[in-house]
């Protein structure tokens, strides 16, 4: 029995009209741009500010969250959050605030931050700086959504799960994004995003497993085929556990694949790491840091949850190349960490917006397809990763790591056996260069488009 009937006293119960959705217009994106402008005329008003840039977000989100087969709430909420950085003698200060109207004291305190940083070359981008993309893959279905939509869809993700499990907890979520960005070096840009996004628990008896996705799109099949999916996968991980005591190869899904290089692999090669030398990849351009077979790249204009139409400092999104057949060609790298630490990067473009603060991160990734059809029908002792956890106790200097698998499968030759429960250790580094195979068949994950990839050299305890 399926209970669509909220019961949070907060929530909007079904039938509810929508919520305003005036950020969702055009002309929300273009008030937006126009706030900038105004707080950048008083920046220019302050002698003590040689430049300023000005950074926006307005967010709508529509949420669902539910227990057992119960919707607990449905709720929609806007935020909006700037943040301003100050070039101030040299060197750039910083300050964040929500209202307009605190504006003038937010950079007056981006002034006096700057005093305690260290003075820089630094420049922000000018107008005519590199190619910025115009448009994207806004999806104008999401922006016509509300909380009777989450409802139906939550009801058809419940439909669709098998009657041999129960669910334990879900969600989904549907977020509008406009932002904006402007300088004191005539940058003006603005954008809007849009996400879909779901996440599903269930299990039977005491045994448990999840899956989420996340998409820039609406994909009205994708929580159908969430509940089949994570449903499967709980059923299999229910049946007698096996218990290998050593492997020959680790094949990883796509799934573990973006984590190991999103979660493992990409702190290694940020640029505030290279620049303090805290990195194992600190001098290793142009050297062979991975097995031949793999090309790592940066694809910021695919159709993936990653993708951005500007980066965080208002240049165009690094794109291309992190690793070439094995060569090491580029760091992850924005314009003010190359200042500072006086790298004279030939890639920037790398700068993202957490809470509207620019740190360094990146948007799509892609590893191009191998040669071989399929792992399974090469290899026998081998361990299929789909997920795990544990990744954020690696040492991300030394690259030895340790992580309890939560969706496994022992190939034999004779038939997959699953396996959870036990650890896989190994280290991130040794890894790129024991790639034993790469699969053709490539998928799209929520910020990576990966084939399955097998791994040497990983141990399992």
């Amino acid at each position: 029995m399926i209970v669509m009937e909220p019961y949070s006293q907060h929530s909007k119960k079904t039938g509810q009209p929508k919520a305003p959705k005036e950020i969702n217009s055009a002309g929300a994106l273009e008030q937006l741009q126009s706030d900038l402008e105004g707080m950048l005329q008083k920046a220019r008003k302050l002698e003590s500010a040689a430049g300023a840039e000005i950074y926006g977000n307005r967010a709508l989100t529509y949420s669902l969250t539910g227990v057992g087969n119960r919707i607990r709430t449905v709720e929609s909420h806007e935020s909006v959050n700037y943040g301003v950085r100050v070039l101030s003698e040299g060197r750039l200060g910083f300050a964040r605030f929500e209202e307009p109207g605190d504006a003038e004291t937010a950079l007056a305190n981006a002034v006096k931050s700057a005093s305690f940083e260290k003075k820089t070359a630094f420049s922000f981008p000018s107008k005519g700086a590199g190619e910025r993309q115009a448009a994207g893959h806004f999806d104008s279905k999401i922006e016509d959504l509300g909380s009777a939509d989450l409802t139906a869809y939550a009801k058809e993700m419940l439909e669709n799960i098998s009657p041999e499990v129960e669910p334990t907890e879900f969600g989904l979520e549907f977020t509008i994004i406009s932002e904006a960005l402007a300088n004191s070096n005539g940058l003006q840009l603005g954008g809007r995003k849009t996400y879909s996004s779901a996440f599903l628990q269930l299990h039977k008896g005491e045994t448990a497993a999840a899956d989420d996705f996340i998409l820039p799109y609406l994909d009205v099949g994708r929580f159908g085929t969430l509940a089949e999916q994570t449903s499967k996968t709980t059923l299999e991980m229910s049946k007698p556990l096996y218990f290998p005591k050593k492997i020959g190869t680790a094949l990883f899904d796509q799934d573990a694949v973006e984590a190991y290089f999103g979660h493992l692999l990409m702190p290694s090669l940020v640029g505030e790491r290279i620049g303090r030398g805290l990195s194992y990849m600190c001098g290793k351009l142009g050297a062979n840091v991975a097995s031949e077979k793999l090309t790592l790249s940066e694809i910021p204009r695919e159709r993936l949850a990653g993708w951005a139409p500007f980066d965080g400092e208002g240049n165009e999104c690094a794109a291309g190349a992190l690793i070439n057949k094995g060569i090491l060609e580029r760091y992850l790298m924005d314009e003010y960490t190359d200042a500072y630490y006086g790298m004279n990067s030939p890639a920037k473009g790398n700068c993202v917006r957490a809470a509207t603060k620019p740190v360094i991160g990146t948007t799509n990734l892609e590893v191009a397809g191998g040669d071989c059809q399929d792992v399974l029908a090469e290899e026998k002792n081998v361990l299929l990763v789909k997920d795990y956890h544990g990744d954020h106790t690696a040492n991300e200097i030394s690259g030895e790591f340790s992580v309890n698998l939560d969706v496994a499968y022992f190939w034999d030759g004779d038939g997959l056996k699953p396996v959870r429960g036990k650890l896989l250790s190994g280290n991130t580094f040794n890894m790129l260069a024991h790639i034993k195979y790469i699969e053709k068949a490539q998928k799209d994950c929520s910020f990576m488009r990966t084939p399955r990839i097998a791994f040497e050299g990983l141990a399992i305890v």
